[in-house]
């Protein structure tokens, strides 16, 4: 016989409640990732994340609303475990690279950030807002957020280098070129009309020499 003392504690509703948000958050993800935001629907999240429709709308009422809740956590994630916030931690593990190497792998880190699918989603989205006020208002909210945290993590990074005077402009500079360059990927282009990631690179980390210059930063 069972002693029913041995049976794990049940759930609070709360605790279900989180549950399904979490369930439906990571769905979301892997729709947008997938299909995209037109492509997404709230029935087929609903089933990937093996809840019912009417739960779905019970927590988010709207398309928007479930992708908005998802991307926003996806921003907020950044300050945590996004690549300038990953760096930040590593900085005592090796304190003979110099903090140009580091600056070169934090730029190759948010790269491979923005070639993820969601990034693709995200892009997506900033288009849509140009016509689609509703779209506008939450993307404005989530890039305020993205914006911040790479700012702030970036400057956590490269300790040095962040407290240059414009840093903050120079990285938002960086991931908005990285964007760009994202969009234009499928295009396949080639010749002098093409923009590789390592000629970007290269020129997003002179442009940084110049500002340590100007402002007699050495590292």
């Amino acid at each position: 016989m069972i002693d029913g003392s041995s049976r794990p504690p049940r759930r609070t509703q709360e605790q279900r409640r989180e549950a399904t948000r979490t369930a439906l958050l990571d769905a979301t993800i892997e729709s947008l990732a997938e299909v995209g935001y037109t492509g997404m629907t709230t029935r087929a999240v609903a089933a990937r994340a093996g809840v019912t429709h009417g739960a779905q709308q019970h927590h988010y009422g709207t398309k928007l609303a479930l992708a908005d809740a998802a991307l926003k956590r996806f921003a907020e994630s950044l300050a945590t475990d996004g690549p300038a916030a990953r760096q930040a931690k590593t900085l005592d593990e090796d304190p003979a690279r110099s903090e140009w190497e580091r600056c070169g792998e934090l730029l190759d880190a948010i790269w491979a950030l923005y070639s993820q699918p969601i990034i693709g989603t995200i892009a997506e989205m900033l288009a849509l807002s140009r016509t689609d006020a509703d779209i506008r208002e939450r993307m404005a909210e989530n890039s305020t957020v993205a914006h911040l945290i790479t700012r702030t993590t970036g400057a956590m990074a490269l300790p040095v280098l962040g407290r240059i005077e414009g840093f903050g402009e120079w990285i938002l500079t960086a991931v908005t070129a990285m964007r760009g360059l994202q969009m234009l990927e499928p295009l396949r282009l080639d010749g002098d009309a093409a923009l590789t990631w390592t000629s970007m690179r290269r020129d997003l980390i002179a442009a940084l020499r110049v500002r340590a210059d100007e402002a007699g930063v050495t590292v």
